[in-house]
């Protein structure tokens, strides 16, 4: 039976040919907007996803990389550049992938309709900008805000701390949703410009900021402790080892009955092909069994637990102490 199994997924590999799919790819996103006229958005969506499933499961086994990587950059990303996003995403103007302003860009076109959804240069731009939108990385990216603010909402939370935050995205949509609360609110970010545009848009005095080398400032000498610590994204460019070191890290800042969160990228998550070759947006990847391994040396831990989003994006480890 293994056998039988071995000789069809070769059968299979021989059979398929990634050009053949790379191609179509070009020609549906140079043609998207003859085909949203003629078939509407959804089914136009759908049928270039089948496609990008197809290269996505070559991902993922590990085959055909170097041939997708450079297709895309000879022939896709002309198209794609012409979204707000992807062209955001790909240039990486502040230096760095996934910035606060590229999280922004995902929030507004996701929590938003109309102009936010999309946005591009041409009207081509503007429905790949949908189309991007519209995969697991960015609606589990909406997700995981919606629930981090949830989760700030806890009463029993008075002291909160986002590591790696950005501008705060949840913190503010909890902020709109309970002005009147006194939770003390500790943002860390490396980029001052994120503290910067979060006051833009909530005012001052509603959190306290710590702009600079987030490790150093985190693990001062100061005796600040919180009840509630998450990072939503940081951990997805550290690897294993240095995870494991930043969480030992947080974890002495939590208050006893207090709680850490950690989220990070699944190796499996089905929106790599377009990450990676559409937005050259590369991370170190986690599996479940990589999260639940950063809580073997804590002490004092009282309960772990942990879950996968509803798109297979996103693996959310949660460690009570």
């Amino acid at each position: 039976m293994i056998m039988e199994e071995v000789l069809h997924a070769q059968v299979c590999d021989v059979i398929y040919n990634v050009e053949v799919d790379l191609n179509l790819l070009k020609s549906m996103l140079s043609g998207i907007e003859v085909d949203y006229n003629l078939l509407g958005e959804v089914e136009t969506f759908d049928k270039i996803n089948t496609v990008i499933s197809r290269l996505q499961t070559r991902l993922l086994d590990n085959k055909d990389i170097e041939v997708m990587k450079n297709f895309c950059d000879e022939f896709i990303i002309p198209l794609t550049q012409e979204s707000e996003i992807c062209n955001h995403s790909h240039r990486k103007p502040n230096g760095y992938t996934g910035d606060f302003i590229a999280q922004e860009k995902i929030w507004q076109g996701i929590s938003t309709s109309g102009s936010q959804r999309y946005s591009g240069s041409t009207r081509r731009g503007e429905l790949i900008n949908a189309l991007t939108l519209d995969s697991s990385s960015c609606q589990a990216n909406g997700l995981r805000i919606s629930w981090l603010a949830e989760m700030i909402s806890d009463s029993s939370f008075k002291s909160v701390a986002s590591i790696g935050s950005g501008a705060g995205i949840e913190v503010r949509e909890y902020v709109k949703q309970n002005p009147e609360s006194e939770k003390k609110l500790v943002l860390y970010d490396n980029d001052k410009s994120s503290a910067d545009y979060f006051i833009g848009q909530v005012g001052e005095n509603v959190a306290e900021f710590k702009s600079g080398n987030i490790l150093k400032s985190i693990s001062s000498r100061d005796k600040v402790s919180y009840d509630f610590i998450y990072s939503l994204g940081m951990f997805d460019y550290f690897d294993l080892k240095s995870s494991k070191r930043l969480v030992s890290k947080l974890w002495d800042k939590v208050e006893p009955d207090g709680t850490l969160v950690v989220i990070n990228a699944d190796p499996r998550a089905p929106s790599r092909f377009w990450l990676e070759n559409i937005g050259d947006w590369y991370m170190h990847y986690k599996t479940k069994d990589e999260m639940y391994s950063l809580t073997n040396d804590l002490v004092g831990v009282k309960k772990v637990s942990g879950f996968i989003d509803k798109y297979s994006m996103y693996n959310y480890l949660v460690i009570h102490k």
